[in-house]
């Protein structure tokens, strides 16, 4: 069970970042 749940946080703080990562994109292709 540990390890399910440890894996499921790792996908969610992955999928986490990728939406910051495609927002800031966003973000800094606009400002230019």
């Amino acid at each position: 069970v540990t390890d399910n749940i440890l894996y499921e946080s790792v996908v969610i703080t992955e999928e986490f970042c990728k939406e910051l990562a495609a927002i800031a994109y966003v973000k800094y292709q606009h400002s230019m």
